[in-house]
């Protein structure tokens, strides 16, 4: 007899679950939305995005969202567009039972800054994905300039993953340098320039001091 009182009290409980998911599902369809929100994290770098502009950059390719049923947006559509921007690392896009429309993005962190020898400036970040600078922001990081250059690598088609380019590859040792600065308590502030001269040596240019140290 408990037995089947046990298994008409699960039969109950998982019925009233299923007509309170149909409820929510329904109720879901029939939302608008009424709170558009771009959370940014930078983690500890300087900003190279604005949350305006996302937001505009979305409404722009999205028609307006305001106002919207919530299940004709497309959420994945907003998220891949996100990921196609060289300075987003990830992003989520979801909807809320309130109405609200949450797009999470977190930006590309740069370790090193790269001028080569054209002149081209762009970053790479820890994961070894080389992406542009951006006009009006900038990242306080170590730079790395002097005789670099790779023919791989078209500073106009960027963001590159480094993994891609061969082992040889100025960017690969250039990355293995920045992350040892960048993971080393001492040298992560000490070092703040790299310098490749002609013969592919680092020069590490220290904050304190008139020496060089040469790789």
């Amino acid at each position: 007899m408990k037995k089947l009182l046990s298994i008409a009290g699960w039969i109950v409980i998982l019925s009233g679950l299923f007509i309170l998911l149909g409820f929510v599902e329904s109720r879901h369809k029939q939302l608008k939305c009424c709170q558009f929100n771009v959370f940014l994290d930078c983690e500890k770098s300087e900003p190279l995005l604005d949350v305006g502009d996302i937001k505009s950059w979305i409404i722009g390719n999205m028609d307006s969202l305001k106002g919207k049923p919530m299940e004709i947006i497309d959420t994945e559509g907003i998220k891949n567009m996100m990921l196609a921007n060289p300075y987003i690392q990830s992003a989520n896009v979801y909807t809320s039972i309130q109405g609200d429309l949450n797009v999470k993005i977190k930006q590309r962190s740069p370790i090193l800054r790269i001028i080569d020898r054209h002149n081209h400036s762009f970053y790479i970040d820890y994961d070894g994905i080389l992406f542009p600078t951006r006009e009006g922001f900038s990242s306080r990081v170590r730079v790395a300039s002097g005789f670099i250059a790779d023919e791989e690598v078209d500073a106009w088609r960027l963001p590159v993953d480094a993994d891609t380019l061969p082992s040889s590859s100025i960017y690969n040792k250039l990355l293995m340098m920045a992350r040892y600065l960048h993971s080393h308590p001492l040298m992560r502030f000490q070092i703040d320039q790299i310098y490749v001269n002609k013969d592919r040596e680092f020069e590490l240019i220290p904050k304190l001091g008139k020496h060089v140290i040469l790789f």
